[in-house]
């Protein structure tokens, strides 16, 4: 008889321990495919930059930081002509993170996909 209630209590243990298990749940998210991350305005950043090296202003400071990164093609002249905006634009297609990332809080420039 001893043993019974022994066996009933250690059964109810294992039950109740098992029942608690399935029911917690977790608070984490489901794993997707959908893609995720930040895009940027193309034009608005050309832009940015350009008026940061032709008239520099407390408006564009976000910009300024790019042009002083050691990668940053220099304008020669006080003129931005079609030479300078190809090698422009190369430069900030190769570096879209750092333009991101510098331009992150502008949400403007940067919008979230």
């Amino acid at each position: 008889m001893k043993n019974s209630y022994l066996l009933i209590l250690l059964l109810v243990f294992v039950f109740k321990f098992s029942s608690n298990a399935q029911n917690n749940t977790s608070t984490s998210t489901a794993p997707s495919d959908a893609p995720t991350g930040y895009t940027y305005n193309f034009d608005k950043v050309q832009s940015a930059i350009i008026n940061e090296l032709l008239q520099p202003s407390k408006h564009n400071q976000e910009a300024k930081q790019l042009i002083n990164t050691a990668t940053f093609p220099k304008l020669k002249s006080t003129v931005v002509d079609e030479n300078y905006k190809q090698q422009l634009k190369l430069w900030i297609e190769a570096n879209s993170t750092l333009v991101i990332n510098t331009f992150k809080n502008n949400k403007t420039i940067v919008t979230p996909y």
